[in-house]
């Protein structure tokens, strides 16, 4: 098992996903994806026949680590789905990117927290896998709106270079959208060389991790916020 429990109960299964991992597999039989150890986990632990049965509600990119949610039961997986579908989970992540962000002409500046809205439409290329920026009423676009804020948690004191530490909350969940909109404004991730990074840095494969997902518990309603730290090997 290559997860850390983070919650558990009868209709939520809660883990730290490590980066490198892919959610769900689309090979047939395979076993080495999150989703397919978290059943084994389940399947074990109880002691039930056959395939345990576990609902996969959102998903992380294969490089991202941090807190994904399983639901136990069906009830749970739709209305947790509904949940995400609906932009009322708060999802936090933190990344750090080779710059800080320069920011576009329709781009707003921080407010009085420290907090900048990025809002794009973006389209996913089937065959390079990535998304590219799209206009909204091109048909062969598709575009879909995406929208984040950040704030910059900690940066190099100028004339010094440095990776700059940022966090994000996502308010939509479109494919690479975080690595897309802050490669958009000069500031890829760390590892990021699909969106523009310059080069790895030893021990981090992406340098974005999910920190913090809070949802509402699909039977008793309490807010629920789980929390997973970033890699060690970020400090270096």
């Amino acid at each position: 098992m290559t997860f850390r429990v983070l919650h558990e109960d009868n209709h939520l299964l809660v883990v730290d996903k490590p980066a490198g991992v892919l959610s769900q597999s689309d090979r047939p039989g395979a076993t080495d994806d999150l989703l397919s150890q978290a059943k084994q986990y389940i399947k074990i632990k109880y002691n039930k026949p056959g395939e345990a049965w576990l609902g996969l509600v959102h998903r992380l990119d294969r490089e991202v680590g941090g807190v994904m949610i399983f639901a136990r039961t069906s009830k749970a997986a739709a209305r947790l789905s509904e949940e995400i579908r609906e932009g009322r989970t708060r999802k936090i992540y933190r990344a750090l990117v080779e710059r800080a962000p320069v920011l576009t002409s329709d781009d707003p500046g921080p407010d009085a927290e420290g907090w900048t809205d990025l809002e794009d439409y973006l389209s996913k290329d089937p065959v390079r896998r990535i998304a590219r920026a799209a206009k909204p009423g091109k048909s062969r676009d598709d575009a879909k709106w995406a929208r984040l804020r950040y704030r910059i948690v900690t940066a190099p004191a100028p004339p010094e270079q440095g990776p700059v530490l940022v966090e994000v909350e996502l308010e939509t969940g479109r494919f690479h959208q975080i690595r897309f909109q802050l490669s958009k404004r000069k500031a890829p991730i760390l590892g990021d060389v699909k969106y523009g990074a310059r080069q790895n840095r030893p021990g981090v494969v992406l340098a974005l991790h999910c920190v913090e997902m809070g949802v509402r518990h699909p039977v008793g309603g309490e807010f629920l916020n789980f929390v997973s730290p970033v890699p060690r090997a970020w400090s270096a």
